[in-house]
């Protein structure tokens, strides 16, 4: 087998045209160069078997490749962090989900929950407002 590579629209047409034939899952993999567990969870993820369609397979990838976190905290995102956990005691991932349903760049919950640690650290009191606590 070769090393890791991407799935692209022709090798998803590929999977498409293969099963509607009743082509085993191995020979698709050898045909495509990647290993069967590739094409078992692509069509896992898309739909399975029965409904599994390239173009629409493509557009997710194509949307997950995009979704990119930014690098690093932003004034705004740190003013939006410390205000929904002071003023309503959010949890990190739901000021990440709230923040990306209204448009707002954020940072992942996981550098969220950094950022608090952080200003513990400094004398800060953000850890003492989570409903849950700092995790560790």
């Amino acid at each position: 087998m070769s090393s890791y590579k991407r799935l692209v629209l022709v090798d998803r047409q590929l999977i498409e045209k293969s099963i509607k034939n009743d082509k085993k899952i191995s020979v698709v993999a050898k045909k495509l160069g990647v290993n069967p567990t590739t094409v078992y969870r692509e069509l896992r993820v898309n739909g399975g078997r029965s409904s599994y369609s390239a173009i629409k397979a493509q557009r997710v990838a194509d949307r997950r490749k995009v979704k990119k976190f930014p690098k690093k905290i932003t004034k705004k995102m740190r003013n939006y962090i410390i205000r929904k956990v002071e003023q309503l005691r959010w949890s990190p991932h739901k000021i990440y989900r709230k923040a990306t349903q209204e448009g707002i760049d954020m940072i992942p919950p996981k550098r969220i929950y950094e950022f608090i640690r952080e200003d513990k650290n400094n004398g800060g009191t953000l850890y003492q407002r989570l409903k849950i606590g700092l995790r560790k």
